[in-house]
């Protein structure tokens, strides 16, 4: 895949994300929850697996994805603040406050995690 192919597959994989978190329960007795689950997981690992292939093709394949900073859906600008954390960190970060400011759920609660997770050291962008 060319690297625009991969930021515009990375957009689809976090708006598919932030479908199934707002269209999912959390009901544990209703019978879409495990379906959601799975599908969550699923792209989770497909994220992974785009972040990783980024990560091989250097550190300027990752500075693609800043321009998603801007985009209109909130779950692609968390994604991509937090996948250029160890390329653009203080721009990365900013991001993530404005989002953790923004009052979007569910995103700003990600966004507070996040940040939470960088100030006492549990998250090292790498």
């Amino acid at each position: 895949m060319t690297l625009d192919q991969i930021v515009r597959y990375f957009v689809d994989i976090a708006i598919a994300e932030e479908g199934v978190v707002l269209g999912s329960t959390t009901d544990e007795t209703d019978p879409t929850r495990e379906a959601a689950v799975k599908r969550m997981n699923e792209l989770f690992w497909e994220m992974g697996r785009i972040n990783g292939e980024l990560k091989r093709r250097g550190p300027e394949a990752r500075l693609a994805l800043m321009p998603l900073y801007d985009h209109p859906n909130a779950q692609v600008n968390l994604q991509a603040a937090h996948y250029t954390l160890a390329v653009a960190p203080s721009r990365a970060r900013e991001r993530l406050q404005v989002i953790a400011d923004s009052g979007w759920e569910p995103q700003f609660w990600q966004a507070r995690s996040i940040i939470s997770a960088l100030e006492n050291g549990n998250l090292k962008p790498d």
